[in-house]
C-alpha cells in the first residue's frame, strides 16, 4: 500500500508555523502584579530539636545537665504492669532523647536499661503510733531462663529499680516506659512479706504512691557499660554522669481508670528531709550507688523495712555483735549486721541516724554492707536535730526555713522505737533494760514498750520533751535551747589601736570591747536584746559573780621577713614563743593589772584594755603589720555548772585587715559552731589563722599518712573517719 508522506509533511509544517506565531506573543512586557492573596492557614507547631545523647562523646555525656524542673511525669497508669509517660529535658527545656542504652546481664542474660531506672512505692499509715512508712513494690527478681535451659521464676529480693521493661523513645525527649514487673502479682511471690504489715506489697491504688525515675550512672562506653551492650570491661575507667537526676512524682491512683491523680491535702504525705540539707555537708553523693541517687525522697523508697528480706538477725554478746558471718563476697568472714532488735538496719530512719550517730553508738561492731557505723563521726553535736530537720518557724535566722518540709518536725512530735532506738541503740524496748547513750545501765525510764502507742504520752512538751532533752550546752541558731538558767555571752570588739607613747619603744595593743549576755534560748530577738555585762571591781578573784574563768585576748602580727616591705601574713616573730603562734593575754590578768590595764565601762558598756602581757610579750614589735587582737575563750557558770562557750571575735588596727578568703558561715553548715581547743576558739576562722599561719610547720603530731592518701584519693562522700581527725581509733570527734 502506497503512503502519502508528502501530505503529512505539509500538515507538520503548518502546525509548526502556528506554534511559532503563538510563542512570538510571549516576547511582550510583564503585566502589573496582581493583589496579594489571603494569608495561608497557620502551620502546625514544630518540635524543638532534641539533644541526642547517643551522638555525644563520653565527656559530653558526663557533663550533660538534666533539669528536674523542665523534666516531667505526665501520666502513670497501673492496670497490669505500670506504664509511665514522661519527658526528660535540660535546663533550657530542650528534650533529651536516646536514653535507651541497654546492657545484657552476664548472669541472667536479661537485657536492662543502662542509664535509666524506675521505682514505685506506696505510703502506709503507721500502726499503733508508729511513723508512716514506705513499701516498695519492686521486691522480686525478674524471671529468666538460664544457660542450661531451666526456667528460673521470680523470687523475693530487696527493693531495687525496674530496668527490664520496655522503653519507647518518641524522639523529642518524651518517653513511655512499661515496667517489666506486674506489681499486682508481687504479693504472690514467696518470701516478700517477712514482717507484716511493714513488708506487705499488696497493691492498694488509693494509697499515696511515689514513682522515681533515676537517670545517671556510668557513661556509655566507660567501665563495664560497654557500647556493644555487653556487661564487659571497656578498658576505660568508669566515668559517671556529673549531674544525675532523680525525678520524683507523688500521686494516688483512680481505681476506675487506673490513672494517676494529683495528691490533695487529705492524702497521706511523708517528706521529712530535703536533700539540700545533706548537700550542705556532703556536696553530692558521689559514691552512693554509682552517684545516681541524689534525692532523699528516692532513698526512702528502697531503704525500707524490706531491707530485711533474705537476711539473718544479728547476735551479740555484751553489746558486741558476734554474728551472722558473711560467707561470700567482699565481706566474707566478717560479722554483718542487717537486722538488730528486730529492726532492719537499712530502713532509712534507722540507717541514716545510726551512720550519723557513728562512734557514739553504744553497741559495737556494726557492719551494714561494709559501712561500719562505729568508725564514722559527725562534725558537730549529734543532738543538733535541726541540722537536717526543718519545719518549725522557730528558731529564726538568716538561713532558717530555706529547706523546710511538711513533716520536718516529726523528730520531736512522732517518737518511735525505730527512730529513737536508732541512736539510743543500747536500749532494749522489749524488756526496758539496757544502756543509755551516757553509759548508764538504767534502761528505758518508761519500761518495756511492745509498740509505739504510748511514746507520745511521755515524750511531749512539758514532760519528757524531746526538743529539750536534745539541748546542747551552747545556744546556736539550729539548736537554740540551753540548760535552764544558763547564760549566753556575746563578745564584741569595737576597735584596736596602738599606744606607742606611754612606754618608750613599746607598742601596746589597745582594745575597745564589750561582753553582752542574755539568759535562755537563742533567737534573733534575744541576741538583739542582750545587755552589756559589768565586771566586778578589781581586787577579787572572779570577773563576774556566779562564774569562774573568763575570756582572753590573742595578739597577732606579721613582722617583715624575706625582704618584703609589707607584712604578707601572720608570723608573730618576736613573741617569745618557741613557735610562731600568737600571744595569749588573759582578761582576768588585764583586769587585775598584771598583764595590762582596764578602764570602763562607758555608757554603751565598752571597756578599754591596754595590753602588755608578761614582760611586754603581748605588745606589737616595731615595724609589724597585720596587727590583730582576738577575744576568745569563755566563762564557766557555777549553777548550772556548765561552760559558756561564746563565738570568738577579731579586731584589726585600722588599715591592716588581713585578707579574708573563707566565710565562717560555710564552716557552720557542717559544724554549726566549730568549737576547737576545748571551746576556747569558736566559729570565727579568723582567730584560727593567727596561730595557724604559714610559719607554723608543726604544733604537735604530724599528719597521718593514711589521711594524706585519703585526701589524694578524693574521698567525696566517704566515711569521715578516713578524711578527718585521726585519734588512734579511727574515730572523728569533731574537735
Amino acid at each position: 500500500m502506497k503512503r502519502n508522506n508528502g501530505k503529512k509533511f505539509g500538515i507538520i509544517i503548518l502546525l509548526l508555523t502556528f506554534a511559532a506565531l503563538a510563542l512570538s506573543g510571549c516576547s511582550g512586557g510583564n503585566g502589573a502584579s496582581g493583589p496579594a492573596g489571603p494569608a495561608g492557614a497557620t502551620g502546625a507547631t514544630g518540635k524543638d530539636a532534641a539533644v541526642n545523647i547517643s551522638t555525644l562523646s563520653a565527656e559530653e555525656l558526663a557533663s550533660l545537665s538534666f533539669s528536674t524542673t523542665a523534666s516531667t511525669v505526665s501520666d502513670v497508669t497501673i492496670a497490669s504492669p505500670p506504664v509511665v509517660t514522661f519527658k526528660v529535658a535540660d535546663a533550657n527545656g530542650t528534650g533529651i532523647k536516646g536514653l535507651g542504652f541497654t546492657t545484657k546481664s552476664n548472669t541472667t542474660g536479661l537485657t536492662g536499661l543502662s542509664n535509666i531506672g524506675f521505682t514505685l512505692a506506696k505510703l502506709m499509715p503507721g500502726p499503733n503510733g508508729s511513723p508512716d512508712y514506705w513499701v516498695s513494690y519492686i521486691v522480686t527478681s525478674m524471671p529468666y531462663t538460664n544457660t542450661s535451659g531451666t526456667f528460673v521464676p521470680a523470687a523475693a529480693a530487696r527493693p531495687t529499680t525496674d530496668t527490664n521493661g520496655t522503653l519507647v523513645d518518641n524522639g523529642d525527649g518524651t518517653y513511655e516506659y512499661t515496667f517489666g514487673r506486674d506489681i499486682a502479682k508481687a504479693k504472690d511471690v514467696a518470701g516478700v512479706n517477712p514482717n507484716p504489715p511493714y513488708t506487705d506489697v499488696t497493691y492498694e491504688p488509693t494509697r499515696t504512691h511515689r514513682l522515681v525515675i533515676q537517670i545517671g550512672g556510668a557513661v556509655r562506653g566507660t567501665g563495664t557499660n560497654n557500647s556493644d551492650g555487653t556487661n564487659t570491661p571497656t578498658g576505660l575507667p568508669t566515668t559517671y554522669f556529673k549531674n544525675p537526676m532523680n525525678l520524683v512524682f507523688d500521686f494516688t491512683i483512680d481505681p476506675v481508670t487506673g490513672k494517676a491523680k494529683a495528691l490533695t491535702a487529705n492524702d497521706l504525705q511523708r517528706v521529712i528531709v530535703k536533700s539540700e540539707k545533706c548537700f550542705e555537708c556532703h556536696g553530692k553523693f558521689a559514691h552512693f550507688h554509682g552517684g545516681v541517687r541524689q534525692d532523699t525522697r528516692f532513698c526512702v523508697t528502697c531503704h525500707t523495712d524490706q531491707r530485711r528480706i533474705g537476711q539473718t538477725a544479728s547476735t551479740e554478746v555484751n553489746g558486741t555483735f558476734t554474728g551472722p558471718i558473711a560467707t561470700s563476697g567482699s565481706l566474707a568472714g566478717q560479722v554483718v549486721t542487717y537486722i538488730v532488735d528486730d529492726r532492719a538496719i537499712g530502713n532509712f530512719p534507722n540507717y541514716i541516724h545510726k551512720i550519723h550517730m557513728g562512734h557514739r553508738l553504744t553497741k559495737q561492731g556494726y557492719n551494714f554492707a561494709g559501712v561500719k557505723f562505729n568508725e564514722v563521726g559527725l562534725p558537730q553535736d549529734v543532738r543538733d536535730c535541726r541540722k537536717c530537720h526543718e519545719a518549725s518557724t522557730s528558731p529564726s535566722g538568716s538561713d532558717w526555713m530555706q529547706h523546710a518540709t511538711p513533716q520536718g518536725d516529726n523528730w520531736k512530735t512522732k517518737p518511735s522505737r525505730l527512730v529513737c532506738g536508732a541512736c539510743h541503740d543500747g536500749i532494749d524496748f522489749a524488756t526496758g533494760n539496757g544502756t543509755t547513750v551516757e553509759g548508764a545501765t538504767t534502761g528505758h525510764a518508761g519500761g518495756p514498750q511492745a509498740d509505739d502507742s504510748r511514746c507520745a504520752l511521755c515524750h511531749e512538751p512539758g514532760f519528757i520533751d524531746i526538743d529539750l532533752y536534745h539541748t546542747t550546752d551552747n545556744a546556736t541558731p539550729k539548736n537554740p535551747n540551753v540548760p535552764e538558767g544558763a547564760v549566753n555571752f556575746i563578745y564584741e570588739i569595737s576597735s584596736v589601736t596602738v599606744d606607742s607613747t606611754s612606754t618608750a619603744g613599746v607598742n601596746k595593743p589597745v582594745v575597745k570591747f564589750r561582753i553582752k549576755s542574755y539568759t535562755g534560748s537563742y533567737s534573733e530577738a534575744a541576741v538583739a536584746a542582750a545587755t552589756p555585762v559589768t565586771l566586778n571591781t578589781p581586787g577579787g578573784t572572779t570577773l563576774l559573780d556566779g562564774f569562774t574563768g573568763g575570756p582572753s585576748f590573742v595578739v597577732g602580727w606579721g613582722a617583715l621577713q624575706d625582704g618584703k616591705t609589707t607584712a604578707v601574713d601572720y608570723n608573730n616573730t618576736g613573741s617569745g614563743n618557741t613557735s610562731p603562734q600568737g600571744v595569749s593575754v588573759s582578761l582576768l590578768n588585764v583586769w587585775n593589772g598584771t598583764q595590762g590595764a582596764l578602764t570602763g565601762p562607758d555608757g554603751s558598756g565598752y571597756y578599754t584594755a591596754t595590753l602588755t602581757g608578761t614582760a611586754n610579750a603581748g605588745t606589737f614589735p616595731a615595724g609589724a603589720g597585720l596587727r590583730t587582737v582576738a577575744l576568745q575563750s569563755y566563762f564557766t557558770q557555777v549553777s548550772p555548772a556548765v561552760a559558756r562557750h561564746a563565738i570568738s571575735v577579731v579586731g584589726y588596727v585600722s588599715g591592716e585587715t588581713r585578707r579574708e578568703v573563707v566565710d565562717m558561715n560555710n564552716c557552720a553548715k557542717c559544724h554549726e559552731w566549730l568549737e576547737l581547743h576545748g571551746g576556747s576558739r569558736v566559729k570565727d576562722i579568723r582567730v584560727c589563722i593567727i596561730c595557724h599561719n604559714p610559719n607554723l610547720s608543726s604544733s604537735g603530731r604530724g599528719a597521718d599518712v593514711g589521711l594524706i592518701n585519703a585526701f589524694n584519693a578524693g574521698p567525696v562522700g566517704a566515711s569521715l573517719a578516713t578524711v578527718a581527725k585521726q585519734d588512734g581509733t579511727g574515730n572523728y570527734t569533731g574537735t
